[in-house]
């Protein structure tokens, strides 16, 4: 969310949790509407109208710590691979 070139490639993932999902859906519509790095702001303001799990997952995809934002804001392809490292191993490091 607080990268905007990842931002796509999220939204491919698969989330099992339906708060999750849900969350990441409004993530997704939030950020064809904001303006520079607003997403963040968006988030939290739809998490106080958004009663339950939803928004308590809106509200902890937002309220990231600042030095967090920092690194992901630096090298985003390299964090979102560790992201997906940790998803999904890669086949060749189990197998053996």
């Amino acid at each position: 969310m607080h990268a905007p070139e990842c931002r796509e490639l999220l939204q491919c993932l698969t989330l099992q949790d339906p708060a999750c999902r849900a969350a990441m859906e409004w993530l997704g519509s939030l950020a064809q509407v904001a303006v520079d790095d607003s997403i963040a702001g968006l988030a939290l303001e739809l998490a106080e109208q958004l009663h339950g799990a939803v928004g308590v997952e809106l509200r902890q995809a937002a309220a990231l710590r600042p030095d967090l934002i920092v690194v992901l804001l630096r090298e985003p392809q390299e964090e979102l691979q560790s992201l997906m490292d940790l998803l999904e191993p890669v086949a060749s490091s189990t197998a053996g």
